[in-house]
């Protein structure tokens, strides 16, 4: 039983110790294409990805010789499954469905509930009224303020073909990027070569933390099961 304590101790010490890891990411993205990577243990473990070309997949040759083999493989015939059979009137006539009696079977939310799901535009109506949209756009934020880049920079080449507007999204972009822009502008052609580089990191027992708050508030709660077409003996402003 000691020995049982002190492995589950062990294990949960190191899923904390792996939750509190601060995860690294760097991205690049530009015309040609882009580039991201996560890093973990201050980059001992490392995956990356690069678009257009970064297929995970597996080696393009082995997945066309695969889809060839796919392509010569004989049909299968597809089992038919049992015929309803036809209920017919007194002159022998096959009556339709309806007529005979058959009903669709009803999903079994529909069946537990007793009632319809609702559709999009009440569930977000019912959301926005009892606080669960302020709750979700609360999280947001502190998901951007926790993960958004400690370094971004956008480098390259870029005109609008016009000097005034080019000016003009210059003035723009210095002021709402400050240091940020190192950007070539061309004030009298139109061209826009930019790369945008950034640089962060994530803990994530902190966004799990945000996610669960926001799972088990009573708000979220009953919006979801709102949602699921389940009865909510709550009013919608109770919070």
């Amino acid at each position: 039983m000691t020995a049982a304590l002190g492995i589950a101790g062990a294990v949960l010490a190191l899923l904390l110790f792996l939750l509190l890891c601060p995860v690294g990411y760097r991205c690049r993205v530009s015309r040609e294409g882009g580039f991201a990577e996560v890093r973990l243990f201050g980059g001992l473990l490392r995956k990356s990805v690069r678009w257009p070309d970064g297929r995970t997949g597996g080696e393009p040759e082995a997945e066309e010789a695969e889809e060839e083999g796919r392509a010569d493989e004989p049909a299968q015939a597809v089992p038919v499954g049992k015929e309803t059979p036809l209920r017919l009137d007194a002159d022998g006539t096959p009556l339709p469905a309806e007529e005979a009696g058959e009903e669709k079977a009803a999903s079994p939310q529909a069946e537990e509930s007793g009632r319809k799901p609702p559709g999009a535009l009440a569930v977000f109506s019912y959301a926005w009224d009892n606080g669960t949209v302020e709750i979700v756009l609360r999280a947001l934020r502190k998901l951007f303020r926790h993960s958004r880049p400690k370094t971004f920079r956008l480098t390259g080449r870029a005109g609008l073909g016009d000097p005034m507007k080019t000016g003009t999204a210059a003035g723009l972009l210095y002021a709402l990027l400050p240091g940020s822009a190192c950007i070539q502008w061309d004030y009298t052609g139109r061209c826009f070569d930019v790369t945008a580089e950034a640089r962060g990191s994530v803990v994530p027992l902190y966004i799990l933390y945000i996610i669960g708050g926001v799972l088990a508030s009573g708000p979220v709660r009953r919006t979801r099961a709102y949602r699921a077409g389940r009865p909510v003996p709550i009013s919608p402003d109770h919070t």
